[in-house]
């Protein structure tokens, strides 16, 4: 640049201005040249910090998405956790409904069972109630029973006895006489007599043998009143 401007000024010395234009043009040439030069390693130096800064910026941007990646991750994470438990917990309370409802109808079951077993041992002891009222019935049935024929059997037998001593009285009757002899001084004395005992022996036992004895005396009955001293003739007073 120097060289271009000092042309005008020094135009007789054209040769040797021409050979330090060369020259000149030469070093600005040169100059230029390492102008380029510097400007590409300035170039270079300025997009150096730029790239890496990009870089950076590049290498935080991934990190960034990778960092709401992984809590995206996590997220659903704990979404797949969360839907997890609710499904445990959803089965547990079913398990634990159906659990309580089995433990209803066993219980159900169990209280049907009493009630019909209950049930069975009322009948049962209303049954044995109504066997043990039976067999006492009967019992007393075949005791009263038992006791009326025996009753019969003893008023037969006292009827037997009776009548037996009835027939045993009136056989006696029909072979003893028992007279009872009523004395003057209201006293009596009572003998007995075989039936065919004839009436002088009643005369001779009236003589001699009564308590109170007597001289003369004469026999007759009450009722009807008949004198037996003129039916016995052979009677000697």
């Amino acid at each position: 640049l120097a060289a271009l401007a000092a042309a005008p000024a020094a135009a007789p010395a054209a040769a040797n201005t021409e050979t330090s234009a060369t020259s000149s043009e030469s070093s600005t040439k040169e100059v230029v040249g390492e102008s380029k030069v510097e400007a590409v390693s300035s170039s270079s130096s300025v997009e150096k910090p730029k790239a890496l800064e990009e870089r950076v910026e590049r290498a935080k941007q991934l990190m960034a998405q990778r960092q709401a990646e992984r809590e995206a991750q996590e997220k659903e994470k704990e979404k797949e956790k969360e839907k997890e438990r609710r499904e445990v917990g959803k089965a547990l309370l079913e398990r634990k409904r159906t659990q309580e409802e089995q433990e209803l109808k066993e219980a159900a079951l169990a209280r049907r069972k009493d009630k019909d077993e209950e049930k069975k041992a009322k009948e049962a002891v209303k049954a044995a109630i109504e066997q043990d009222r039976l067999d006492r019935k009967m019992k007393y049935d075949a005791e009263k029973k038992a006791n009326d024929e025996k009753r019969k059997e003893n008023e037969k037998a006292a009827l037997a006895a009776q009548a037996a001593q009835a027939e045993k009285t009136a056989s006696d009757r029909a072979t003893v006489a028992r007279i009872q002899f009523r004395l003057p001084d209201g006293s009596s004395q009572t003998k007995q007599f075989p039936a065919e005992t004839p009436l002088a022996e009643v005369y001779d036992f009236v003589s001699t043998g009564l308590e109170t004895q007597f001289s003369s005396f004469s026999l007759s009955t009450t009722f009807p009143r008949r004198m037996l001293d003129q039916e016995d003739e052979d009677h000697q007073p």
